[in-house]
């Protein structure tokens, strides 16, 4: 199926935009992250997102470098989920959980193609919460986790 010129046009205009404000959003939330008195941050991440070479070997590498510095900040908890991990849900999504100063103020952002999805109801909210405990109960310790990334630095 084709379409219309001034279609394609406008719908890859959304797409850049879009993708522009993806790029904005990580920029910041890396500055955010490397600011002083910056606040905690735990990442959980899957093993297979570890092994993913959007743009090669070199970018690859790159990116495994900066979360391994990343690892190495104070306020910085970096664990992975292993292909060996039993029972793993909700694998294949981004999905950031905000903590509020009380329970009813947490929020879930979940990384969608071309728009974020925010979720503030409860049993949401809470859903995504016992997922995310599953996760780190089924991660590996932060020095397991320095090693994987190394290991599948060097493998590149």
């Amino acid at each position: 199926m084709r379409c219309a010129p001034d279609l394609a046009d406008r719908a890859a205009g959304q797409a850049g935009r879009a993708a522009g404000a993806g790029v904005e959003y990580r920029v910041r939330r890396s500055q955010l992250l490397m600011a002083e008195g910056a606040p905690e941050h735990t990442a959980i991440v899957h093993e297979a997102a570890l092994r993913m070479r959007f743009g090669g070997n070199n970018v690859a590498r790159a990116q495994l470098d900066q979360l391994l510095e990343l690892s190495h900040l104070p306020h910085v908890t970096l664990r992975a989920v292993g292909f060996d991990a039993e029972g793993f849900k909700g694998a294949g999504q981004t999905v950031t959980y905000a903590k509020g100063p009380v329970p009813r103020l947490d929020t879930v952002l979940l990384d969608a193609v071309g728009t974020p999805v925010f979720l503030h109801d409860r049993n949401q909210v809470e859903n995504y919460r016992k997922i995310i405990e599953m996760m780190a109960e089924r991660s590996v310790s932060v020095e397991k986790t320095r090693d994987l990334i190394a290991q599948i630095r060097k493998d590149l």
